[in-house]
């Protein structure tokens, strides 16, 4: 649930992108605006939100960083998991089409850009992203089981009878998270700036490892 603040916080940063964009339909962009709070107020989603969107449109504000080049950032923080049902790589896909079809090239001329640069892992886009692995890690596990949350939501379990058990379901989620985690961590650096990997890097490893030990135990449990 988003407090009442972060929604006026939200509504206002959507105002920004309608000050830039003065030449667009205003209720064409008051749709867009509608259909990406509708997308984002999914009860189905417990992490990948409207409060997750607020968090990144935060962290954005307090970047050192070009204020036009922010401006592009917004609108793909805005977009980035507009469509999402948990499949990896074509959730994504699908919301870059939502944004391409959503906001003209001629009204945006940077567009093609944005979406390049967030799928291509734009380096404070990416950041922003990722950082809630720097979290505390009282935030951290609420963001962790929030996202088992989030699978089952979207994968519900098995029917009585169906080939596939709940435990065997569970067991799929947890497997494909420690394969993400273990691949966070064997990189050099998780986070590509070094205002985010002086804040977050250290924290984030330590999040990520707690996690991995739990997982790793649960699976091999009998």
């Amino acid at each position: 649930m988003i407090a009442v603040s972060e929604r006026a916080y939200l509504d206002q940063s959507w105002h920004e992108i309608l000050d830039v964009f003065d030449k667009m339909n205003c209720e064409h962009l008051a749709s867009i605006y509608a259909t990406l709070t509708f997308l984002y107020s999914d009860t189905r989603r417990e992490y990948h939100n409207l409060k997750h969107i607020y968090d990144c449109l935060k962290l954005l504000d307090r970047a050192e960083f070009p204020i036009d080049r922010k401006f592009d950032i917004r609108i793909a923080i805005w977009f980035h998991d507009a469509i999402y049902n948990f499949c990896p790589g074509h959730d994504e896909l699908m919301s870059q089409e939502l944004l391409i079809s959503s906001l003209t090239i001629s009204a945006c001329p940077n567009l093609s850009k944005i979406s390049a640069d967030y799928l291509s892992d734009g380096a404070l886009f990416t950041d922003i992203d990722l950082s809630i692995l720097g979290s505390e890690p009282e935030v951290y596990d609420i963001y962790s089981q929030a996202i088992m949350n989030e699978y089952n939501n979207f994968h519900p379990i098995p029917i009585e009878g169906s080939p596939i058990s709940e435990n065997a379901l569970n067991d799929i989620l947890m497997a494909g998270r420690v394969k993400f985690l273990q691949g966070m961590l064997s990189k050099e650096s998780i986070f590509n700036t070094y205002r985010f990997r002086q804040e977050f890097e250290k924290l984030a490893r330590e999040n990520m490892t707690r996690e991995l030990d739990r997982l790793n135990e649960a699976l091999t449990r009998p």
